[in-house]
């Protein structure tokens, strides 16, 4: 039996209140330019279920909503939409090029966490 590790909530980086652009959006990441690479290593585990794992440039979306929704909008696409099954969804953000917004605050240097949408919260691992 697996007995999961000992998690805390994560306090933002800043207090600057971003707006959400809808009232089900709980969580987002936008990937910003890097200066030495082409993109930012994201990956989003529901579970054993990868639904999204490489490398995403410059302009990618992704975006969480209540109903566990996630649409991921590269920046040279067409949106996609995921139906997540799990309350807790462990992520990782390779960098800090990366903004992660939760709850109108900015986060960086999460690298790998995990979001609760039972609670509305960044756990980090």
């Amino acid at each position: 039996m697996h007995t999961p590790a000992t998690t805390q909530s994560l306090a933002p980086a800043n207090n600057k209140n971003i707006s959400n652009t809808s009232n089900n959006l709980v969580l987002s990441f936008v990937v910003a330019k890097h200066p030495r690479s082409r993109g930012t290593s994201i990956e989003i585990n529901d579970g054993k279920t990868t639904i999204a794992s490489g490398i995403y440039k410059e302009g990618t979306k992704m975006e969480f909503h209540k109903d566990k929704k996630v649409v991921i909008t590269k920046a040279d696409s067409k949106p996609k939409t995921f139906k997540l099954s799990n309350d807790v969804v462990n992520l990782e953000v390779a960098n800090n090029y990366t903004k992660v917004i939760q709850d109108g605050k900015s986060y960086i240097g999460l690298r790998k966490f995990k979001y609760d949408f039972l609670n509305n919260k960044i756990i980090k691992k």
